[in-house]
């Protein structure tokens, strides 16, 4: 649409554009992936920050690990409202992980018995 003067001094133009359906599979997707990425984030770092203080064998660490991912998975598909833990969150989660994995990795290994 072209609006303007009857002189031709200013014309604007006015497009109607429509707007794009979007999938709300896709979005359903993405959301249900961040949630599940959020919470294995939290149940590693509960992992490892445990098994650091606790010197825990490997299979109480595996048991441990998947007790909370499955907590933390249901609560955050079903209880926490979207967007409540921002991805930043996740990646700060899975920094402080790999540096408590880092930090017990070392101890195990330079550690008098």
């Amino acid at each position: 649409m072209i609006s303007g003067t009857e002189r031709g001094q200013t014309a604007t133009l006015m497009l109607r554009i429509k707007p794009r359906v979007a999938d709300r599979s896709g979005c359903a997707n993405l959301r249900i992936v961040l949630a599940l990425m959020s919470a294995l984030s939290f149940a590693s770092a509960l992992t490892a920050i445990t098994a650091f203080r606790f010197q825990m064998k490997p299979s109480m660490i595996v048991a441990y690990f998947t007790g909370l991912a499955v907590l933390e998975g249901v609560a955050h598909v079903f209880f926490l409202p979207e967007g409540a833990i921002p991805i930043e969150a996740t990646f700060v989660l899975l920094g402080i992980t790999g540096l408590f994995i880092v930090t017990n990795l070392v101890l195990r290994r330079f550690a008098p018995e």
